[in-house]
């Protein structure tokens, strides 16, 4: 699954690789993991977005096509649900603070 944590793949794919149901699988990670595959990829994805955003200057639009997100407003939309911050905003902050 790490292997392909930043492919735009979906989690139906995932319990295919696995050669599970769906059900079974997303019933098998939670019981593993806490938390279910497809709020684990997403935090897993902002994570990396936020390092990203911290140590490159690739554009925003690179990063979110890098992490697996089909479009830009869907990684904006991401981002800012978790975390109360557009991902502008959080670079911004980021570069304001080391000024």
């Amino acid at each position: 699954m790490h292997q392909n944590l930043y492919n735009p793949i979906k989690v139906e794919e995932f319990a295919f690789l696995c050669n599970m149901s769906l059900s079974t699988f997303q019933r098998k990670f939670k019981q593993t993991y806490g938390i279910s595959p497809a709020k684990y990829i997403e935090q897993q994805r902002i994570e990396k977005a936020k390092l990203l955003l911290i140590k490159t200057n690739n554009t925003i639009s690179s990063i979110s096509f890098q992490l697996g997100y089909d479009t830009l407003s869907h990684f904006s939309k991401v981002f800012k649900k978790n975390n109360n911050i557009s991902s502008s905003e959080f670079r911004k902050n980021l570069r304001n603070q080391s000024i």
